[in-house]
This record gives C-alpha cells, sequence and structure tokens, in this order.
C-alpha cells in the first residue's frame, strides 16, 4: 500500500476525522563493553529507528491514540474504527487489550440472537445470584431443565416438583431390585414363614433380581411383562439350549406376578416406593388359567412302579402315593415325624407350604412299605439336598427302568387328593390332610374316581408283608 504524500493523513467517516501520524520509534542502543584504556568513537550511533504510525480519533472528548508498526497495518484499523463510528458503535472504541477482545467475542457469541449484550449480562447474573448457594452452575441448570421438559411436556417444572413433593417426597433410599430382595427375604424369616413359601419365593424373586439388577424405581409395567413373556421352564441338570425349554405356563407365570407383587408392596412400606401410588407390578394382569383334567396314576401303575425301585426311593415315593405329602415337604420330612404307633405323619409347621401343621392317616399299606426301611429319625429322602434333585432322581430312575408312563409333577399328590376322597366322601377332611381348601381341592386336584378304586389303591401292599 503506497504511503500519503504528507502526514498527518486524514480520513473522514461522516461527521469523524480519524488521523495517521507518522511516529518513529528511536530505541537507545546498549554501549558495548570496552577494554580499559580504549576510547569510544565519535561516530558511533547511540539509538535506532524504526518506522511507526499512530492512529488518532475521538471518542466524545477523549482522544485515542493506537499505534501500529506498518503504515497498512495503521490503516486497516483506521478504517475499522471509522465503521464503528460510522455504527455509532463508541462502546467498542472505548476499551482495548483483553477487555475489547472480550467484548468483541460475547458480541460474535450473540449473534443471531437479536440480544443486547447488557440485557444478557443481568440475566445471567440474576441466574448465578439464584444458582450460586444450590452450588449449581448456570449450564447444568439449563440442561437439567431442558431434559425435564422434555419428559414433562407441557406440565410446569413447579406442578412436577409439587407433585413429587406429594407423592414421592417419601422415598428413602433408590434401592436395586436385589437389595429388596435380600430384604424382603430377611423379613421373611424374622416373621417366621414357612419353609415352602420362603424357598418359593427366594428362587422366583432372585431370578427376577438378576434380569433387573438396577433401581426398583425405574422397574415399569411394560418391562415386567415382557420378562414374564420370556420366562422358560429352568433346565435343571440339563445341558439344552435355553430355546429348547418350554414357556411357562399361565399358571406358573401368575406365581411369578404374585410374588413381584410381593417385593414390590414390601418395598412400598419400607419407603422405597412412593406408597399412594400404584406400583408397577399392581398393572400387570393375572392370566386366564385353563381347567385340565388332572392326571392320576391307575392302581395297576403304581404297582408296576413300586417294586422296581432302589431302597432309597421307596419310602419317599410310597410317602408322596399315600399321604400326599408335597415334594418340597419330603425334602424336610424326617422318620421321626412318622408315628406307626399312632396311624399317623404328623407334619410340623415350619416344613409345610402354609406354615400350618397338619396331621395324614398313615394307612395300613403305607406302613407296610415304609416298615422295611424304618428308622428312628433322620430325613426320609436324606440321598437328595433339594425337593428338585429328588424328583429328577424319580423321574430318571422311571425312564431307565421303562415303567411305560411319567411320573408327573403332580401326579402323586392328585391321586391320593383323589382316592382319598372317593374312600371318605368326606371333602373337608381330606383338605385338611393336604393342607387345601375345599375348592382348591375341587378346582385344581381332585379327579372322580370309585370307592371301589380307593380300595385298589390303598390296598396296593409289598408282595411279602411284614
Amino acid at each position: 500500500m503506497g504511503k500519503p504524500p504528507k502526514f498527518p493523513h486524514e480520513l473522514k467517516f461522516g461527521g469523524s476525522v480519524v488521523r495517521i501520524v507518522r511516529d518513529p520509534l528511536r530505541i537507545p542502543l546498549k554501549k558495548p563493553a570496552s577494554p580499559e584504556g580504549d576510547t569510544p568513537k565519535a561516530n558511533q550511533p547511540t539509538h535506532r529507528t524504526y518506522d511507526s504510525y499512530v492512529v488518532e480519533y475521538f471518542v466524545g472528548p477523549k482522544r485515542m491514540r493506537v499505534r501500529r508498526s506498518t503504515y497498512a497495518k495503521a490503516m486497516s484499523h483506521a478504517d475499522e474504527v471509522g465503521v464503528k463510528l460510522l455504527n455509532n458503535e463508541i462502546e467498542s472504541l472505548q476499551i482495548t487489550g483483553a477487555d475489547r477482545r472480550a467484548y468483541l467475542i460475547a458480541l460474535e457469541n450473540l449473534k443471531g440472537l437479536d440480544m443486547r449484550l447488557d440485557h444478557v449480562t443481568k440475566e445471567f447474573a440474576d441466574a448465578f445470584k439464584l444458582l450460586r448457594p444450590l452450588g449449581v452452575t448456570l449450564p447444568v441448570a439449563v440442561s437439567q431443565y431442558a431434559e425435564a421438559k422434555k419428559q414433562i411436556g407441557v406440565t410446569s417444572l413447579s406442578t412436577a416438583v409439587e407433585f413429587y413433593e406429594r407423592h414421592g417426597g417419601k422415598v428413602k433410599f433408590n434401592k436395586t431390585v436385589p437389595q429388596v430382595v435380600e430384604e424382603l427375604l430377611v423379613s421373611m424369616r424374622a416373621d417366621g414363614a414357612g419353609g415352602y413359601h420362603l424357598r418359593d419365593t427366594e428362587a422366583r424373586l432372585n431370578r427376577f433380581a438378576k434380569a433387573f439388577p438396577g433401581p426398583i424405581l425405574d422397574a415399569t409395567e411394560a418391562a415386567i411383562t415382557v420378562w414374564l413373556r420370556s420366562l422358560r421352564a429352568l433346565p435343571g441338570r440339563r445341558k439344552v439350549k435355553p430355546e429348547q425349554l418350554e414357556p411357562l405356563g399361565a399358571k406358573s407365570r401368575n406365581h411369578y406376578r404374585n410374588s413381584i407383587s410381593a417385593l414390590f408392596n414390601f418395598a412400598r412400606r419400607q419407603n422405597y416406593l412412593p406408597r399412594d401410588l400404584t406400583t408397577a407390578a399392581q398393572g400387570i394382569k393375572l392370566l386366564k388359567t385353563q381347567r385340565t383334567e388332572n392326571e392320576i396314576f391307575t392302581p395297576e401303575q403304581m404297582e408296576k412302579l413300586l417294586p422296581c425301585l432302589p431302597d432309597s426311593m421307596v419310602p419317599g415315593i410310597a410317602v408322596k402315593a399315600f399321604s400326599g405329602v408335597r415334594t418340597e415337604e419330603i425334602a424336610e420330612l424326617d422318620w421321626k415325624h412318622i408315628l406307626f404307633d399312632q396311624d399317623c405323619i404328623k407334619l410340623p409347621a415350619e416344613i409345610t407350604k402354609l406354615g400350618q401343621r397338619r396331621l395324614i392317616h398313615l394307612h395300613p399299606n403305607l406302613k407296610a412299605w415304609l416298615e422295611p426301611h424304618r428308622k428312628a429319625e433322620g430325613r426320609l429322602c436324606e440321598r437328595w439336598t433339594t425337593p428338585q434333585s429328588i424328583f429328577q432322581a424319580w423321574s430318571r430312575h422311571a425312564e431307565r427302568k421303562k415303567v411305560g408312563f411319567t411320573l408327573g409333577e403332580n401326579r402323586f399328590r392328585n391321586s391320593f387328593i383323589s382316592y382319598r376322597v372317593a374312600e371318605t366322601n368326606d371333602i373337608q377332611l381330606v383338605a385338611l390332610e393336604s393342607g387345601n381348601s375345599p375348592a382348591v381341592i375341587q378346582r385344581e386336584y381332585l379327579e372322580i374316581t370309585t370307592p371301589q378304586e380307593a380300595a385298589k389303591w390303598f390296598g396296593i401292599f409289598p408282595q411279602k408283608r411284614p
């Protein structure tokens, strides 16, 4: 860029004048050290001159001076100043250095927002004063507010907070599902829950906790329903792929649903869930179960099964067939519970499903099957530790012996109840012996049999009677 013929060079911008003044800088040189006795030369330079220009302009009564190293840089700055004077951007010309850079960046940030910088800083300062005591920064507060508005839609945030204070404010801790399951089981043990019921609840809820390891507040009705629909039978010792297992039936799924509902009700009582709101489990509907014909053993089938059993299986299967004791109760049944001299089996409360003591008639044929194996005490099925392992062992043995029929999980109990009702014609008595209500017996266990068939059933004795 060519220099003007003379300085100062004036530029006009409307009613304002910007002047460029040539103002060289003279910088003193450092005197070099000289050996002793030497005298400095008369023509040695003492200063160095640098070309320099000053841009001068007025902002109100105040004269502003900005130095630039070249004429081109001075001219560029003069043009910038002139444009701001024309646009009445006086404020930006009154600040220099870091403040000026910050000001310009702030103006750049506000482009397209149609907001003045003074208004923005006022709003920020007001917000900061409100948030500072809470330890929350403005960006965090704005982010959380925006996320909350997305979730609550047109509802105001204050209304949502008021609803939370009314319904969820009493929630103490954000407990996880496994934590609540453990607390429920501890509570059930402390309250003396029956062993059968406790084991049943623990098995189902541990399976649920594995699928839902997060906070119980986050478990939704939709997610639980999807999980219930995906449930399949447990493989036991079988090495099969999950997809090869049978889906759970309606009755089993209802049992899982009821256990989960009990868990959520417990969480609500402990203030882990809002007390006055419906829980996620309550919304899950119970499935309608279809009434199917109960399968029972015929006397001929039992006459074929019992003689082919090893000694370790005879007591358990005989008690199942001729007294109707549940497999879960068989696992805990002790020889001392069989009162041979009083012709009854006395089940203590701690091993029954409902936690209630029961007396069951000890038929002569059952006594005959038990006598050769009789002990003073000790578990009846001492070789196996769980109900599942007991029944699996029985089923495998029946398959190996090719008896021609499957044992079925409830066939022993169905058979005893059906033949016992035919024998006594007294459903109330059988209900007491089996630990069920008469209505449950008629709905789930009873199969029509005749007194003659019952006489054959309870007339099955060992070939050599003791």
